[in-house]
């Protein structure tokens, strides 16, 4: 997901300088950001994933603040989506 390039073109629309098939335009995510984490978490069920999400996104915040010391890291975004065995 990215977030600022999408909320320029949610802002163009509000501002009728865009319709809203602009939204579904490709966005080349990888030439723009070249470098990125991904962190999957694995839960048994939703549930276990709730309970357990405060406690990574409290970590997740503890290595960008120990990263950021050493480099500029620019945007941090943590998005969560519980996937279902049966997709």
């Amino acid at each position: 997901m990215v977030i600022i390039p999408l909320s320029k073109k949610i802002q163009e629309i509000e501002l009728s300088r865009a319709c809203w098939k602009a939204l579904f335009e490709q966005y080349s995510f990888f030439e723009s950001y070249k470098n990125y984490l991904q962190v999957d978490v694995v839960a048994a069920d939703a549930d276990d994933l709730r309970s357990w999400k405060g406690w990574v996104e409290s970590r997740l915040r503890q290595l960008t603040l120990m990263v950021c010391s050493f480099i500029y890291l620019g945007e941090i975004r943590t998005i969560f989506k519980l996937l279902h065995e049966n997709l």
